[in-house]
């Protein structure tokens, strides 16, 4: 039986242009006023549909537009850019170096195993006498 004053939490979601997950989000906030809104109807959470008028902004009001902070000098955005760049290429020298010196010991532990292959077989040939 489904209540006329009331909104599954698809419902909402959907009327508010979020995500269920981010109704969710904010129901689990135990400080959201939206808290102020939830109902249990057979024990399923529902939002009463007062919470639209506070949640839905009224198509009337004028989208604002955007601050033009946008209008950050090149020069500076191509600074940033070396930056990364630079960062990029100090982490890819250090992947090298790191893995030259996983081969090191790799080729240190090829060794080692075979200098106990040596010695495990001339313990066993020792046995043997």
């Amino acid at each position: 039986m489904e209540n006329t004053d009331t909104l599954s939490i698809k419902e909402f979601a959907r009327a508010a242009g979020v995500t269920v997950q981010a109704v969710y989000k904010r129901l689990n906030n135990q400080d959201d006023e939206l808290n102020n809104y939830l109902v249990l109807v057979e024990n399923k959470k529902r939002l009463s549909k007062d919470v639209l008028n506070l949640v839905v902004k009224p198509v009337e009001q004028p989208v604002e537009q955007p601050t033009s902070k946008v209008e950050q000098p090149v020069e500076q955005l191509l600074n940033q850019l070396n930056n990364l760049q630079e960062q990029l290429r100090l982490k890819d020298e250090l992947i090298k170096s790191k893995d030259e010196h996983i081969a090191d010991l790799r080729k240190q532990l090829d060794e080692k195993e075979q200098t106990l292959q040596a010695v495990t077989e001339s313990l066993q040939a020792a046995q043997a006498l």
